[in-house]
């Protein structure tokens, strides 16, 4: 089943004797699977790399001080 415009799906599971219950809810002007296009087309986009330095090393704790 898909989402379409304003409606909502639920999914029930019993885990443990503990009922979860889980409601998806659409909203925008798209439809969901232009949507889903979208998302997956600009995963593939290019990022530009950032430039590492000594200071991003030593930074995010990949080097030391030490040379």
């Amino acid at each position: 089943m898909f989402l379409f415009e304003s409606s909502v799906q639920a999914h029930c599971k019993v885990i443990r004797g503990v009922q979860y219950t889980v409601f998806s809810h659409y909203s925008d002007d798209e439809l969901i699977f232009d949507r889903i296009g979208s998302m997956i087309e600009n995963s593939f986009t290019q990022l530009e790399a950032q430039q590492i330095t000594k200071s991003f090393l030593l930074d995010n704790g990949i080097a030391t001080g030490d040379g």
